[in-house]
């Protein structure tokens, strides 16, 4: 039991040094040519001895089939050893692959009335898919990455988090130029006298921002995402006393007369 207790923390770890997963890296560890995963053993070797490196070497085949499972020592070990030996495009490759998982998730909704400019509600929406894609935080789990992908080289590290910062300011101006059009073709096509409200979502990887108009006279105001309640799931009834309590009522008087 000691020993599984110790694989497990030895796991979690890892985890923590990588910055969360660290199936990403054991894919690109696996996937290397038998030249290139030499001279990482041989580094293994020189760090830790003989014993280990051939070990090592000789159920590495075992590792890339999944028939054995590497220990949370060896992998700790081993993925110490790899950023020296990885190209920076890898490395822009795992912290891209960790920031699809632990990025910002937001939901932002903008409303107005039928009647307010277009050019007013298309403002607020482009601010906000800019917003989405600059006014954030790295999350613990990103910055572990990179550092362990730096190996405490300040350069790398500040070019790894400028990748991110750019592959995302990219992102909002792609999606801006792709649905901005569309959203304008809509103001056009479907804001008719007729029409009595719009909405459109505009998808940011995880994140959105919805916009909602409606024939009412709403001013323009822009706050976090929330859904339209519909149904009877808070509804009342009498005079204001909840439907639940009136059921709780029923009951005992069921209880009470009905016997």
């Amino acid at each position: 039991m000691d020993a599984a207790i110790q694989h497990i923390e030895e796991a979690k770890a890892l985890t923590r040094e990588l910055g969360g997963t660290d199936q990403d890296v054991k894919k690109w560890f696996f996937g290397l040519n038998q030249s290139a995963l030499n001279k990482i053993l041989d580094e293994y070797e020189t760090a830790y001895g003989i014993k280990p490196a051939s070990y090592a070497r000789e159920t590495m085949s075992d590792w890339r089939s999944g028939k054995r499972k590497m220990s949370g020592l060896v992998a700790e070990r081993l993925f110490k050893l790899l950023p020296p030996f990885m190209p920076i495009e890898t490395k822009f490759g795992l912290v891209e692959s960790l920031w699809n998982h632990v990025g910002p998730s937001r939901k932002r909704l903008i409303k107005s009335s039928i009647g307010t400019p277009h050019a007013d509600v298309i403002e607020a929406v482009s601010r906000e898919v800019r917003a989405l894609t600059t006014d954030w935080d790295f999350p613990e789990q990103m910055q572990n990455r990179f550092k362990w992908l730096s190996s405490n080289d300040s350069n790398t590290y500040q070019r790894l988090l400028a990748h991110i910062k750019e592959q995302e300011r990219t992102l909002g101006e792609s999606v801006l130029k792709e649905q901005i059009p569309v959203l304008k073709e809509k103001f056009e096509n479907e804001l008719q006298e007729t029409t009595s409200r719009l909405s459109y979502i505009i998808e940011v990887g995880k994140q959105s921002v919805e916009l909602r108009m409606t024939s009412g006279t709403e001013t323009l105001s822009v706050g976090d995402w929330h859904p339209e309640y519909r149904g009877r799931s808070h509804s009342t009834s009498g005079d204001g006393i909840p439907w639940w309590i009136w059921l709780i009522g029923a009951v005992i008087l069921f209880a009470i007369f009905g016997k």
